[in-house]
This record gives C-alpha cells, structure tokens and sequence, in this order.
C-alpha cells in the first residue's frame, strides 16, 4: 500500500492530497489541524492572509496545534461546531502517533499496517465532522421552525 500525499503546512503530517504541483496548494483541509492549504509556507508563515485560515497566520496556527491539536484558539475556534466532541481528541492523538511511528520505520510491513490504521483514524474523524455538521444543521433547522411555531399557539 502506497500512499502518496502532501504535507501540511500546520501540521507537518501527511495529511493532504498530493500536489500535481508542488509549488501550487489543492486547497484541502487537514482532517488533523483543519488548516486550508491555501498555498502559505514558511517564507510568509507570519503574514496573516485571511481566506480560509481567517486571523491566522501560519505560524500562530502552528503554535496553536502543538498545544490544542487543532490550527484555533480555543475561545476563537471557527469551526462549524466549536471544541473537541467525544473521541476527537483521542483520535487527533492516536493519529499523530501513528504518523510519528511511520517517520521512523523503514519497515515495510510495518508501514502498511500504520497506513491502514491512519486510514480508520482519519475515517473517524471525517465521521465525527458529519456529526458535528448534522447538528449544526439541526440547531439551525430548530432556529427557523421555533418562531412559527410560537405563532401557531397566539
């Protein structure tokens, strides 16, 4: 099993879909940090560019995902749904292991299995993003449909 895959720019992980380009970014979203790769790197990493990655810059995202695992903030998290939900954070951590652990082995069996374990985490994640979206999506709904029906019952 072969994976080919870019690095974040945040994270450092292999998070993101190859780049055809190496010089252009596909505008993916790390399922770990949740920065969009918008092109930044390290000779404007300070400069805050706005865009998908807001106030940050890469390098505040950076700091911030070495203490939270995620590129925000915790009082200024932009997510669709704010903070870590049951089993994110554990996954965020088994993940970051599991990438660790592929840095430094040569193994190829070994590599296999850590891939496909890197898989199922990430699978996690994106489950737990639908989660997060779903709800979001029912708050939203429950907003629209509670003015009417408090109208009903005048």
């Amino acid at each position: 099993m072969t994976i080919e895959r870019s690095f974040c720019p945040c994270c450092g992980y292999p998070t993101l879909s190859k780049r055809i380009d190496p010089q252009m970014s596909e505008w993916d979203i790390c399922v770990l940090c949740n920065w969009e790769d918008d092109g930044q790197d390290d000779s404007f990493a300070d400069v805050v560019r706005g865009g998908p990655n807001g106030i940050y810059s890469l390098t505040q995202a950076r700091e911030n995902f070495k203490k939270y695992l995620v590129m925000y903030y915790p009082d200024n998290d932009t997510r669709i749904m704010p903070g870590n939900w049951p089993g994110e954070l554990e996954a965020k951590q088994l993940l970051v292991k599991c990438f660790e652990e592929l840095r430094a082995t040569d193994d190829e069996p070994t590599k296999q299995s850590l891939w496909q374990e890197v898989l199922k985490l990430e699978d996690k994640l994106d489950n737990i993003t639908s989660e997060k979206i779903r709800e979001y999506e029912a708050r939203i709904k429950d907003k629209a449909t509670a003015p009417k029906l408090c109208r009903l019952y005048e």
